[in-house]
């Protein structure tokens, strides 16, 4: 048989170009996908509504076990308690300050005058006897105690007219008085009727003088 020299040939392919193309072609690939997403969300998606009409709808109702809830029903109120201790009476607080004094009120109106008041009584006519003397004999009056200056013998309800006087103090000139009171010789005390109470606060100031009878 002849000699068959049989050489095995090897063909070693390199594949480094073919998986770099593939490469390329996904990434490529999965960024137009992003962008188509982007797009769909962003502009085209919110521009468009889409209305879904169901003419028909369908209900569905489920009927489930009836379920009692029990009220409650208020009871008897009970009995009143037994009334507390009284507390213990507090501090006295201390005192406030004393507040200012308040402004001065306006003078009143002045009242309406009075009515006049009633006429008085005339006196009593003195009994008829002697005239008065003459000449006048000086006094003075002072608290109701009339002085003369000499030595006088004056009587019970002897009639004595005031003549002349100045700055008079319930005396009046001319009017009779009567002896009611005889302290001595020269002082005595007058009424003004015979047997009347004594004036108490008669006065003269100055100038008196009176006659006697």
């Amino acid at each position: 048989m002849p000699d068959l020299n049989i050489r095995e040939t090897r063909i070693v392919r390199d594949e480094t170009d073919d998986s770099r193309t593939w490469t390329g072609v996904a990434v490529g690939l999965g960024a137009a996908a992003v962008a188509l997403l982007v797009g769909y969300f962003a502009w085209w998606q919110p521009s468009h509504t889409t209305i879904i009409q169901n003419p028909n709808p369908t209900v569905v109702e489920r009927q489930g076990p009836t379920t009692y809830v029990p009220m409650p029903v208020a009871g008897s109120p009970g009995p009143a308690g037994q009334t507390g201790a009284p507390g213990q009476t507090g501090q006295a607080g201390s005192s406030g300050q004393t507040g200012s004094s308040g402004q001065t009120g306006q003078t009143g109106a002045a009242g309406q005058t009075g009515q006049t008041g009633a006429s008085g009584r005339t006196g009593q006519t003195g009994a008829a006897g002697a005239s008065f003397a003459s000449s006048r004999v000086p006094v003075t009056v002072t608290d109701g105690v009339w002085e003369t200056r000499n030595d006088n013998r004056f009587t019970m309800d002897q009639a004595i007219r005031l003549g002349e006087g100045q700055e008079l103090v319930g005396l009046e000139l001319g009017r009779v008085y009567y002896v009611s009171e005889v302290l001595d010789s020269r002082q005595f005390k007058v009424s003004a009727t015979a047997g009347g109470p004594t004036i108490s606060n008669a006065a003269i100031g100055s100038g008196g003088s009176a006659s006697t009878k």
